[in-house]
């Protein structure tokens, strides 16, 4: 409260950084409180969502191949047997 008696006897620049000051302040407590509630997720609108690390894509990817090689050979292979035998 003696600030505030004080400030009446100062400058008007020096009022007008307190008020400036004041309202920055102010308003960073707004902005703050409103982006918590903002950006702050629901429980149960959170979808749980599973990422594929490298090496599980590359395990994947390595079965997928050779699962297509085996087929192209049983092919290949049936094909030689209808026409070669």
């Amino acid at each position: 409260m003696r600030y505030f008696e004080e400030l009446q006897t100062k400058s008007k620049t020096h009022k007008e950084r307190f008020a400036l000051l004041a309202a920055g302040t102010v308003t960073i407590f707004i902005f703050a409180f409103w982006s918590l509630t903002q950006f702050t997720p629901d429980k149960q609108y959170v979808e749980k969502s599973y990422e594929v690390g490298p090496l599980e894509s590359l395990s994947a990817s390595i079965s997928g191949s050779v699962s297509a090689l085996k087929e192209s050979f049983l092919e290949l292979q049936s094909t030689l047997n209808i026409y070669g035998g």
